[in-house]
């Protein structure tokens, strides 16, 4: 029986190579074949993008966490969420979390620290999430949002904004996953445990 079990937890092989079945933009949905220990073989589906979005925790000088209010048709309504966006060509991770961070808040960091990177749903999205917390943000600019971007900044205390997205009482202030995930992973780093 244990051997049984053992057997089930073995990788599956790829067969062949990945077959992208619909693209559009940076969109896109991949098929895949695998071949299982029980001698099963499956197709399965994943979406993604050509490219890992950089995300970004943003603290201001005086404790103040800069986040996005903006609508996201997935959700079909406005979501409260870190900014962040896709690396332009030749870019690395870090540079483009810079340049959102000035582009949606019009702001500089005094300095930026990777955290673990992750996948949001592993099982059906193949796209990796590669989050910085940025501490000593400053207003440096207005906002030069990308065409079809609508972005309201806001800045709130650090406390206030962990108290919004634990508490049952304001029903899940935001519900997007990459943000609540990066928001515990910086704690650490700003000297709150848990």
């Amino acid at each position: 029986n244990e051997n049984k079990e053992r057997e089930m937890l073995q990788k599956p092989v790829l067969i062949g190579d990945p077959t992208i079945v619909w693209e559009k933009g940076r969109a896109k949905i991949t098929s895949k074949r695998f071949h299982f220990s029980d001698d099963r073989e499956e197709e399965w589906y994943f979406y993604g993008n050509e490219s890992s979005p950089s995300v970004i925790f943003a603290v201001t000088e005086d404790n103040r966490v800069i986040i996005g209010r903006q609508w996201r048709g997935g959700s079909d309504c406005f979501v409260y969420e870190l900014l962040g966006g896709h690396p332009k060509p030749g870019q690395t991770q870090e540079e483009a979390a810079r340049d959102e961070l000035l582009e949606e808040a019009g702001c500089i960091a005094e300095s930026f620290i990777a955290l673990p990177e992750f996948w949001v749903d592993p099982s059906l999205n193949s796209v990796r999430i590669i989050p910085f917390l940025a501490k000593g943000c400053r207003l440096v600019t207005k906002q030069k949002l990308d065409i079809g971007e609508t972005i309201e900044v806001v800045k709130m205390p650090l406390n206030e904004w962990l108290r919004l997205v634990t508490s049952p009482e304001e029903n899940g202030y935001t519900k997007d996953g990459k943000t609540l995930a990066i928001t515990l992973l910086a704690l650490p780093h700003l000297g709150i445990s848990f």
